[in-house]
């Protein structure tokens, strides 16, 4: 896991959460409320949601949440208002494209928006 994390306020540049294939939680993540870029989580396998990224308000970078094989909700972001770059959502075999699209509602985002390719198609 990523245990002694917990003290992890503030990350300079970006946040990157790839290619690992046993990684369930991030919940020790849960101190984090600024990073200074890009949010990427990327080919994750047992990862099914995003609970220790609440502190997060602003990614004055991308969102950018791709290829996540056990990705099924993204409520972990709900404190998440602003995405200053582009907000893709795609290629997520677990998540709903419904929910996706929820949540990107109620975030602004500066860029493009992508959602497609996950649990139900997104046509």
């Amino acid at each position: 896991g990523l245990d002694g994390l917990e003290q992890l306020t503030t990350i300079g540049g970006e946040l990157q959460i790839s290619v690992n294939v046993a990684l369930a939680s991030i919940s020790a993540l849960s101190g984090l409320t600024s990073i200074g870029g890009t949010l990427k989580v990327f080919g994750m396998f047992a990862l099914t949601n995003l609970e220790g990224l609440g502190g997060l308000v602003t990614i004055p970078g991308d969102l950018l949440l791709l290829s996540n094989h056990g990705l099924a909700s993204v409520t972990g972001l709900s404190s998440l208002a602003t995405v200053d770059g582009d907000a893709q959502i795609t290629g997520n075999d677990e998540l709903s494209c419904s929910d996706a699209t929820a949540f990107l509602d109620d975030v602004t985002v500066g860029g493009d928006v992508t959602v497609e390719n996950n649990k139900d198609g997104c046509e």
